[in-house]
């Protein structure tokens, strides 16, 4: 048994250079199976700034919706800017 794939040209390679005819019959054995895990890969945006979000993404869900930012910066204004609106509409 050849232990590597290496060592098997190199013996394959001294036979055809010794010009002798041989056959080979290669059996491979699956030793592991290898897990495939889908991945989805997506591009989000932040919602206050509009940056592509290149790192875990900060989260805030307000009124059922999941909201993204790209930094704890954006997460605070947009928090900000919410409490604004939301005092504008309660003296109106």
């Amino acid at each position: 048994m050849i232990p590597n794939i290496r060592m098997l040209k190199e013996m394959l390679e001294k036979f055809v250079d010794l010009k002798i005819p041989f056959e080979t019959n290669i059996v491979l054995k699956t030793v592991k199976k290898a897990e495939y895990t889908p991945r989805l890969s997506l591009k989000l945006k932040c919602d206050y700034c509009g940056k592509e979000i290149t790192d875990e993404p900060y989260t805030y869900t307000l009124y059922n919706r999941r909201f993204y930012f790209c930094c704890p910066i954006c997460l605070r204004e947009f928090k900000e800017r919410i409490r604004t609106l939301d005092r504008r509409k309660k003296q109106s």
